[in-house]
């Protein structure tokens, strides 16, 4: 079992826990989930702008990038990714509780 610090979890709050850290562990997976999502999603408006933009005008890049990522749902995602910020805490920044997240993976 998991172990908090030194001390075990006390027996008569150890049903209490697996709910609630279940329940915490499915919502991290959800979130690497819509992580994985966006990253992907990412790559190909990339190489869709860079192919109509070309390669080192950042500035028109981010444009042509941007005019196909507005229309997506969880934009904020795809965008974290272009800036190089996409991880675990930018997505729980966007989907703050387990049910954001579930509603989220069902706009996919």
């Amino acid at each position: 079992m998991h172990s908090l610090g030194r001390e075990k979890v006390p027996e008569e709050v150890l049903g209490f826990y697996r709910e609630h850290y279940d329940a915490f562990a499915a919502y991290l997976a959800d979130c690497e989930r819509l992580r994985t999502w966006a990253a992907e999603i990412w790559a190909s408006l990339r190489r869709e702008a860079e192919a109509e933009a070309g390669t080192g005008n950042e500035r028109l890049l981010r444009k042509c990038f941007a005019a196909r990522a507005v229309k997506l749902p969880l934009k904020a995602l795809v965008f974290a990714a272009f800036d190089g910020r996409l991880d675990v805490a930018a997505v729980r920044q966007v989907v703050r509780t387990a049910e954001e997240a579930r509603e989220a993976l069902a706009l996919l």
